[in-house]
């Protein structure tokens, strides 16, 4: 009985009893950053705009975060 209305109280309040961060995780993962296709370049943006991509020799691609290889980190500019 304690465990029902536990759940209860949880769900009238808008948290989920189990798998409540799963939903956010994979929410970030189909995020769009962007990264420069150079040869040299070690950073994803999360603006496409971000001042870290100026340099790009190449050109500007979309893609999933997921998909950023692995070799790749947030840029300093923009991540923040």
């Amino acid at each position: 009985m304690k465990k029902i209305l536990v759940a209860i109280i949880m769900i009238s309040i808008g948290i989920t009893p189990m798998n409540s961060g799963t939903h956010q995780a994979d929410t970030e993962k189909d995020r769009i950053v962007y990264i420069c296709t150079g040869p040299k370049v070690v950073a994803y943006h999360y603006d496409e705009n971000c001042k870290g991509l100026n340099k790009c020799s190449r050109s500007i691609k979309a893609v999933r975060l997921r998909d950023v290889p692995k070799r790749h980190r947030p840029c300093k500019i923009c991540a923040e």
